[in-house]
C-alpha cells in the first residue's frame, strides 16, 4: 500500500477527447451540443492553442457509513461535525443521488457495528434529513477507550445490518477519531475485506476516508499527531494508509472547523473531481478555464462564477448552455499545479454535476521547461 502523504488526497481524472466530449453532450437530455472538430466544443481557439475537455463525474446511488469515535475525549469533535455537516450534505442534496447514510461507533464490543440514531438509516425521503443527520452523528462519549473503527465498520456492513449494502451502490466509509485504529489484524487484511464488499472486480466502488490525527512520516521518522484547544490527537496511521490505498482522502481532526474537509468529502462521495491533469505540459500564462453546464434549471454553481455566458435561449438547441468563467486562485477558484500539470479547483469552485470542463492553453515552450 502507498505510504501516507499530504492532506486531502484526491485522484485526478483523465482528459476527454473533444470528439468524445461532444458525444457526451449530445447524449445529455436537453443539453447543448458541440462541434466535433479540432476547435473543440464549437470554440475557435487562439493560434497555437489546444483544448482539453473533461466530463465531471457523478455517482447516482451511494451507501455512506460514518464510524465516529465515542470515547470520552470526543465531545468537541462531534459538535464540530454536527455544526459543519451542511458542507458535506449539500453535495448529496444538489444532485439526483439515491443515498443511504448510517452512523456507528468505534466501540466494536458494546455497539459492535450497531447503527445509532433515529432513524438508523437516512435517505432522501427522511423528513428533516439534515437535522436527523446532525443528531445521529453526535454518538455520545460512553464508548470504550480502545477504538476499533475498522472492526466496527466491518461488523456494521456485514452480519449486524445485512440489508444496508445495495448491490448497485457505491460504498463510502468515513472514520472520525482522535486515536489510531486498534482493531486486531494486519491492515492488509482489512484492505482486502473492504475492497471485496462489493464483489470481485468492483473494488473501485469502495472508498474509505478519515478525519484523524496527521500520520507519522515513515521516511523521516517524524511523529504524527496534532493538538488543538480541544486536546491532543494521536497519529491516525492505519486510517490514513487505508484511505490512500482505496482512493479516499483525509483531513486533520485538530482543525478548528471541519468545513473544508467535509466539503472535500462530500464532493468525493458523489464522485465530483477537483483535479484535472492536462494532456500536454502547459504554458501557465496561456491557460484559460471555463465550465459548461447544460440548460437544465440553473445550476447553483453559476452564482460562484466571475462571469456567465447564457445561451440557453439560443434558437439553435445545440448552442444552448451556461458557460461559466470560474475565479482564479485560492480560496475558491482554480489553480494550475505545475508539478502535476493539472488544474485544481479549490473550495466551492469545484465543477458541479453534469459539467464539462474546458481548458484552453498553449504548449509550454522548451526554454521554460526545467
Amino acid at each position: 500500500m502507498p505510504p501516507p502523504a499530504s492532506r486531502l488526497r484526491i485522484r485526478p481524472t483523465a482528459p476527454v477527447p473533444a470528439a468524445l466530449a461532444c458525444l457526451v453532450w449530445a447524449l445529455l437530455a436537453a443539453g447543448p451540443g458541440c462541434s466535433c472538430d479540432d476547435t473543440g466544443l464549437g470554440r475557435t481557439l487562439p493560434p497555437g492553442a489546444r483544448i482539453d475537455t473533461f466530463q465531471q463525474a457523478e455517482v447516482s446511488r451511494l451507501d455512506i457509513l460514518w464510524v465516529v469515535d465515542n470515547s470520552r475525549s470526543m465531545i468537541e469533535e462531534q459538535q464540530n461535525l454536527a455544526e459543519n455537516l451542511l458542507s458535506f450534505f449539500r453535495y448529496l442534496d444538489q444532485g439526483d443521488v439515491d443515498y443511504q447514510i448510517a452512523v456507528t461507533t468505534t466501540d466494536a464490543v458494546n455497539d459492535a457495528g450497531r447503527f445509532v440514531g433515529r432513524p438508523e438509516v437516512l435517505t432522501p425521503l427522511t423528513p428533516n434529513v439534515l437535522d436527523a443527520f446532525r443528531g445521529n452523528i453526535q454518538v455520545g462519549i460512553e464508548g470504550r477507550a480502545q477504538e476499533q473503527g475498522l472492526e466496527a465498520a466491518l461488523l456494521a456492513l456485514s452480519e449486524r445490518n445485512p440489508s444496508f449494502l445495495r448491490d448497485e451502490a457505491y460504498l463510502f466509509v468515513i472514520f472520525v477519531s482522535d486515536e489510531d485504529d486498534s482493531s486486531f489484524g494486519e491492515l492488509r487484511y482489512f484492505w482486502r475485506v473492504f475492497e471485496q464488499l462489493k464483489g470481485i472486480g468492483n473494488e473501485e466502488k469502495v472508498s474509505l476516508s478519515a478525519i484523524v490525527g496527521p500520520p507519522s512520516d515513515p521516511e523521516t521518522g517524524e511523529e504524527g499527531g496534532c493538538s488543538s484547544e480541544n486536546g491532543q490527537a494521536a497519529p491516525g496511521d492505519r486510517y490514513v494508509e487505508l484511505a490512500l490505498a482505496t482512493g479516499g482522502l483525509w483531513g486533520s481532526i485538530c482543525d478548528a472547523s471541519f468545513a473544508t474537509t467535509l466539503e472535500a468529502l462530500g464532493a468525493k462521495a458523489v464522485g465530483l473531481k477537483r483535479k484535472f491533469v492536462l494532456s500536454t505540459e502547459a504554458d501557465p500564462e496561456s491557460i484559460e478555464v471555463s465550465v459548461v453546464y447544460p440548460c437544465e434549471g440553473r445550476p447553483e454553481e453559476i452564482g460562484r462564477c466571475e462571469t456567465v455566458e447564457d445561451t440557453c435561449s439560443d434558437p439553435d438547441p445545440k448552442a444552448r448552455a451556461y458557460r461559466c468563467i470560474p475565479p482564479k486562485g485560492r480560496p475558491n477558484g482554480w489553480e494550475y499545479e505545475a508539478e502535476t500539470n493539472a488544474i485544481f479547483f479549490w473550495g466551492d469552485s469545484v465543477p458541479g454535476l453534469k459539467a464539462i470542463i474546458e481548458v484552453v492553453y498553449k504548449k509550454r515552450p522548451k526554454e521554460l521547461k526545467q
